[in-house]
C-alpha cells in the first residue's frame, strides 16, 4: 500500500475515535453502560498508531525510490529514449517525444498527461505514477503543477476572451466564428449580430493574422496571437495519434484572433444576406410552431381571454416537446415580444386567476418567460407552404436556457467525418477519418435542435420593432442602431 493510503486510513480512524468519545460521554452522562464503546475506542486509539507508523515508513521508501528516479532522470536529461515502450505503443509516437527542447514534443506530452488524468482509469494520481515512469519524476511534477503550460510556453493568450472562440487554422483559415450567449440589457434582446469575415492568411512562424481586408461599415475588434504554438498542431498532424484531436481542442478554445463584426440590423430588409434583428434564424428549417389569435382580436370578454392563455399554453408546451423528442432536455427560456407579453397579462387578469397572471413574471410552464421590447409584431409567417400576407406574426424563441445561440452567416461546427469524398470541406484528414467543417445555420439546426420559433399571428397591433441596441462583447465597446425600440448606452 501507498502512503497515502495508510493516511487515509489513519484519517477515518481517528474520525471514529471522536464519534466513539461523544458517545462515551452521552451514555457516561446518562449512568448507562458503556464498557463496548471503552473497548472499541482502545482498538481504534491503537489502530491509529499502527496506521502511522506504517505510513511514515511508506513514505520513506517512497521517497528513496523518488529520489533514485530523480537522479537517473537527470542523468537522462536531453535524451531521446526516456519514453517507455507502452506509451510509444498507446499513442503511436516516437520516442523523440520526449526532447524537452521542442515546446511541440511537450505539447503532446502534456495532452498525454492530460488524457491520462481525465481517464476513470487512471486519474490525476495515476496520470502522474505513469508520467514519472514515461518521462521521470522532475517532468511529471512540471506537468502536474501547470495543467496548461509548458516550460516558459503558455498554451493560454494573454487577452484569451472567453466570448471567441476559432477553429483550426491551417490551411490558412480565417473565420469570424464567435459565439454569443441570449441576454437582456435595458429590455432590449441582444441578438447574435452578422459578422463579416475578414480575408488573409495565418503566419504560422509568428502566429499573428495578416489583415488584407476588413470590409465596410465594420467594427473592428483587434487581436493577436501570442507565441508559435499553432505550430504544433502542424507537427503533430505528422503523428497519428488519438491526442491530435485534444491539441485541435486546445487551439479552439485558447486562441484570440482578428474579428470582423459587422453591426448591420437591417430593419427594412434592404441589405441583402442580412437578417432584420432575430428574422429569417430558423428560415428554410422546421423548427416552428404556428397559432391564429386573430379570431379573438378586439375580444376581452372572459371567454375569450380563457381560450387566448390556452392556446398560447398550447403553443408553449408543443414547442417545448418538439425540443425534448430531439434530445434537447436543458432548461429553457422563452423569449417574449413585451406586447405579446402585455396582451396576454391583461386577458390573465380578465378570467380573475390573478395566480396565473403572476406565472409570467417568472415561469410558465416550467419556461422561464423573459419579455423584450425588440421583437416585431409584423413579421411574416415562415412556416413551409403558410401564405400570410399581413404580416402580423409575432415570433417568440424558445431556447435551452445555458445554450449559445450560433450568428447567421458562419456557423462553425467541429464534426467527425468518416463516410464520403474528403473535400474542401475537411479539416483534417487522418487514419482514413476527417473532421469536417459546417457552415451553415439551416444546416446546424438540422442536426441539434436549439431555438424554436413560436409564430403568434393576429393578437397584437403589427410594429417593427427589430431595430434596436446591440451591444459588444466584453471589450466595454457599445454599438447602437436607430430603430423605434429602446436603446442602450
Amino acid at each position: 500500500m501507498k502512503s497515502h493510503d495508510y493516511i487515509a486510513k489513519r484519517n477515518e480512524a481517528r474520525a471514529r475515535l471522536t464519534a466513539l468519545h461523544k458517545s462515551i460521554s452521552k451514555a457516561e452522562a446518562e449512568g448507562t453502560d458503556c464498557s463496548d464503546l471503552e473497548k472499541e475506542f482502545d482498538e481504534t486509539e491503537k489502530s491509529v498508531d499502527d496506521l502511522d507508523k506504517k505510513a511514515k515508513r511508506a513514505k520513506a521508501v517512497e521517497d528513496i525510490e523518488a529520489e533514485k528516479s530523480k537522479d537517473a532522470d537527470e542523468a537522462e536529461d536531453g535524451e531521446d529514449d526516456d519514453v517507455s515502450a507502452s506509451v510509444s505503443k498507446s499513442f503511436g509516437i516516437s520516442k523523440d517525444v520526449s526532447n524537452r527542447s521542442d515546446p511541440a514534443k511537450g505539447i503532446i506530452r502534456q495532452m498525454i498527461y492530460k488524457t491520462w488524468a481525465a481517464s476513470p482509469y487512471a486519474g490525476p494520481h495515476g496520470a502522474h505514477e505513469r508520467a514519472v515512469k514515461a518521462w521521470g519524476s522532475r517532468e511529471a511534477g512540471l506537468l502536474k503543477k501547470d495543467a496548461m503550460g509548458v516550460g516558459d510556453l503558455s498554451l493560454q493568450a494573454p487577452n484569451y476572451r472567453g466570448d471567441m472562440l476559432i477553429p483550426l487554422l491551417n490551411k490558412n483559415i480565417v473565420t469570424d466564428g464567435v459565439f454569443r450567449d441570449v441576454d437582456l440589457v435595458d429590455n432590449n434582446l441582444i441578438a447574435p449580430r452578422v459578422r463579416q469575415a475578414s480575408t488573409g492568411g495565418f503566419n504560422l512562424e509568428k502566429g499573428l493574422i495578416q489583415e488584407t481586408s476588413i470590409g465596410t461599415d465594420t467594427k473592428v475588434l483587434q487581436g493577436a496571437f501570442y507565441g508559435s504554438i499553432i505550430t504544433a498542431t502542424a507537427q503533430a498532424l505528422s503523428y497519428s495519434t488519438p491526442t491530435l484531436e485534444a491539441i485541435i481542442e486546445e487551439e479552439m478554445t485558447t486562441r484570440h484572433k482578428l474579428t470582423v463584426e459587422t453591426i448591420g440590423l437591417n430593419s427594412d430588409g434592404s441589405i441583402a444576406g442580412v437578417p432584420t434583428g432575430l428574422k429569417g434564424f430558423t428560415k428554410a428549417t422546421q423548427q416552428i410552431t404556428y397559432a391564429d389569435f386573430s379570431a379573438y382580436i378586439g375580444k376581452y370578454d372572459e371567454q375569450s381571454s380563457f381560450a387566448v392563455i390556452q392556446l398560447f399554453a398550447n403553443l408553449v408546451t408543443q414547442a417545448k416537446a418538439l425540443m425534448r423528442n430531439a434530445g434537447d432536455t436543458a432548461d429553457k427560456v422563452l423569449l417574449i415580444p413585451e406586447l405579446i407579453l402585455g396582451d396576454l397579462q391583461s386577458r390573465m387578469t380578465i378570467t380573475g386567476n390573478f395566480v396565473l397572471a403572476g406565472l409570467l413574471d417568472g415561469t410558465l410552464l416550467g419556461v422561464e418567460v423573459r419579455s423584450t421590447g425588440n421583437l416585431s409584431t409584423n413579421e411574416l409567417s415562415l412556416v413551409s407552404g403558410t401564405t400570410n400576407a399581413e404580416a402580423n406574426v409575432a415570433p417568440c424563441y424558445l431556447v435551452s436556457k445555458n445554450a449559445v445561440w450560433r450568428g447567421n452567416g458562419n456557423f462553425y461546427e467541429f464534426k467527425m467525418f468518416d463516410a464520403g469524398n474528403v473535400g474542401n470541406f475537411n479539416l483534417v484528414q487522418q487514419a482514413g477519418k476527417a473532421w469536417r467543417l459546417v457552415d451553415s445555420i439551416q444546416f446546424a439546426l438540422t442536426n441539434d435542435i436549439s431555438v424554436q420559433r413560436l409564430e403568434i399571428a393576429g393578437l397584437v397591433k403589427p410594429m417593427d420593432n427589430s431595430a434596436t441596441a446591440y451591444v459588444q462583447p466584453e471589450s466595454g465597446e457599445i454599438s447602437v442602431a436607430t430603430g423605434n425600440g429602446k436603446k442602450s448606452s
